[in-house]
C-alpha cells in the first residue's frame, strides 16, 4: 500500500516541476511582430518641432527616417505637412505609440 503522505509530495513535486517548466519556457518565447498600420485621415495638428501630428485625433510620432509623399510618388519634407492635408499613413506600433515610416500627402481638406 502506498504510503498517502509521499504520494501527494510526488504529485506536489510533479506538479511543481511542470508549472516552473511552462512560466520559463514563456518568457523564451519569441515575440511577433505586427506589421504596418495604414491610418487615412485628414491633419489636425502637427507639433512645431514636427516631432507629432494628429490624424482623426490619433497622435503619430514622426522622426528623421520618416518619409513623406506627395501622390504622385515625388519625395517631400515634414516641413511640407499642414493641418487639412489629406493623409495615408503608414506606420507601426511602438511603446511610445504608433511611429509613422511613410506619409502620402492625397490632398488638401476644402473648407
Amino acid at each position: 500500500m502506498r504510503h498517502p503522505v509521499r504520494s501527494n509530495m510526488a504529485l506536489f513535486a510533479a506538479f511543481s516541476a511542470v508549472t516552473f517548466l511552462i512560466l520559463a519556457s514563456a518568457g523564451f518565447a519569441q515575440v511577433k511582430r505586427q506589421g504596418p498600420v495604414v491610418i487615412s485621415g485628414t491633419i489636425e495638428s502637427i507639433a512645431k518641432d514636427f516631432a507629432l501630428i494628429a490624424v482623426n485625433e490619433l497622435p503619430i510620432l514622426l522622426s528623421s527616417t520618416t518619409t513623406v509623399l506627395d501622390e504622385k510618388g515625388n519625395s517631400l519634407m515634414l516641413s511640407d505637412l499642414k493641418p487639412k492635408h489629406r493623409v495615408t499613413v503608414e506606420a507601426i506600433q511602438t511603446k511610445e505609440g504608433y511611429q509613422a515610416v511613410r506619409i502620402v500627402i492625397r490632398s488638401v481638406k476644402k473648407p
